[in-house]
């Protein structure tokens, strides 16, 4: 689907001219992100395009929208969203009725619904001030899951999200505070001419003000420059309606992934490092799946090792199994595919021989035992 209309768009915008102008790259439209409802009618899809800058004009930053699709054979794309602030991540919900998706507010991205048979306009569900996204349903369509971002200030601060700790029991590798005692210390003026104390809470607010850039961690290059910062991703459920009250789900000093609903409700599925007290620059490679009560946040490992990574895990629909990547991080190589019954050990997990790269798992809808060996004709 996304093929075709990605293409049509293209020749759109050459059917205009006879020959390809520069400017025709600016009306090429390229969807994504796509999903499509439990009972295959329709599909929502992101579509990003150049659009003008009023204020600047040889600008043309990009903005995503949504788009519906009834998948009849017949019908036409169309645009749901048209906000300057752009929509993505969309979410439809198990019946069909409505669709999570994730918009910036005052810089910082929140969660909507927008409902597919009535219309009207998006509704805000979330106010984080760390933000919300990558939405999903429960399957009952009551709740929502999400993540959040969260730096090492802000989950100082949060003490549903840090455990009651002030600071993590991993060092951060800052010179001459190897228990992280900076991270406690009494506040002190900043001075360049005081006590040591002064001096360091000057240097501080340097680094604060952006005027130096403190690295002292090992993963710190990105695209285009260079972190320091460390950040954490939370992960949240609530009841999908507005003014509900967001509930955490995982907390530490820690980041958690690939979050998921058990087919229940009352579980949850999430990967993240298989040791706790590493630096998460560390302990990246070696990563673990985690089985998370909701109500409780009760976490327990169901599979994580030393040398060894566990994830891209995909449960089945009723939540009864999982698919997932396994493999060891010790040397360059290709990892298992694997089944496993939710909450078994690591002795029954069942590799499935694949000569390929795994990602993107998925399921068919009747969970049938054949499964592995239709998974195999789908990666």
């Amino acid at each position: 689907m996304l093929a075709v209309l990605g293409t049509f768009q293209l020749l759109v915008a050459m059917a205009q001219s006879p020959t390809i102008q520069l400017s025709d790259m600016l009306k090429i439209k390229q969807p994504g992100s796509v999903d499509v409802a439990a009972d295959g009618s329709k599909a929502v899809f992101t579509v990003t395009s150049s659009v003008p800058d009023e204020k600047n004009k040889w600008e043309y930053p990009y903005q995503t929208q949504l788009w519906l699709l009834v998948l009849d054979g017949k019908s036409q794309p169309r645009q749901l969203t048209s906000q300057a602030a752009g929509a993505s991540q969309p979410a439809v919900s198990p019946d069909g009725s409505t669709v999570l998706f994730v918009r910036a507010v005052d810089g910082k991205p929140q969660i909507f619904s927008l409902s597919l048979t009535e219309g009207g306009e998006p509704t805000q569900l979330t106010r984080l001030a760390t933000g919300a996204g990558s939405p999903q349903w429960s399957a009952d369509g009551k709740r929502i899951l999400f993540s959040t971002s969260v730096s090492l200030a802000e989950l100082q601060k949060d003490s549903l999200l840090n455990g009651g700790r002030p600071a993590p029991a991993w060092s951060l590798q800052k010179p001459g505070f190897a228990a992280n005692e900076h991270l406690t210390a009494a506040p002190a003026s900043p001075d360049p001419d005081g006590n040591m104390a002064a001096v360091r809470a000057w240097l501080a607010q340097n680094e604060k003000d952006s005027k130096a850039k403190v690295i002292n961690k090992l993963n710190f290059q990105q695209e285009a420059q260079v972190s320091g910062a460390i950040s954490f991703t939370h992960w949240y459920h609530m009841e999908a309606r507005p003014g509900a009250m967001p509930l955490p789900v995982t907390s530490g000093y820690h980041s958690f992934g690939n979050a998921q609903w058990v087919g229940n409700g009352q579980q949850i599925v999430a990967e993240a490092a298989n040791d706790f007290a590493q630096h998460p620059d560390l302990a990246q490679l070696e990563s673990a799946v985690y089985l998370i009560d909701a109500s409780t946040r009760q976490t327990r490992k169901l599979l994580g090792a030393a040398d060894s990574a566990f994830g891209g895990v995909s449960l089945s629909p009723s939540g009864r199994w999982m698919l997932l990547g396994y493999g060891k991080t010790s040397f360059v190589s290709q990892r298992q595919l694997g089944l496993l019954p939710l909450g078994g050990s690591r002795s029954q997990l069942v590799a499935i021989p694949f000569d390929r790269s795994i990602g993107s798992i998925d399921w068919s809808a009747d969970e049938s035992p054949d499964i592995g060996k239709r998974r195999r004709e789908c990666f």
